[in-house]
């Protein structure tokens, strides 16, 4: 294993804590509190954030193996994500995003 496969194992897996305390943290206050847009958006942060640190583990153990992996993606998918996260940053300025 070289230091930079090293260094991505050990990032990722010193980010998981935090991020579990952060969900944690999350459902107990939905749980207290109900619905709102503000958890919502803190939710999917969340989710995003795990999956980057998967897909920093994932890295790490391909470029172990020196494996490529290659991944279907769809277009339309990818777009309503990166629309979600603009509309919402809009609205935060409050301004209107339309598609």
């Amino acid at each position: 294993m070289t230091s930079q496969q090293r260094l991505l194992s050990d990032i990722s897996h010193e980010l998981r804590t935090p991020l579990t305390r952060l969900q944690l943290g999350t459902a107990l206050l939905r749980r207290r509190s109900g619905e709102s847009k503000e958890l919502e958006r803190i939710e999917t942060e969340a989710q995003r954030l795990d999956s980057m640190i998967n897909d920093l583990l994932v890295m790490s153990r391909n470029q172990q193996k020196n494996a490529l992996v290659s991944e279907t993606l769809k277009a339309n998918q990818l777009w309503a994500k990166c629309w979600i996260m603009r509309a919402f940053e809009a609205e935060q300025m409050g301004k209107s995003v339309f598609c």
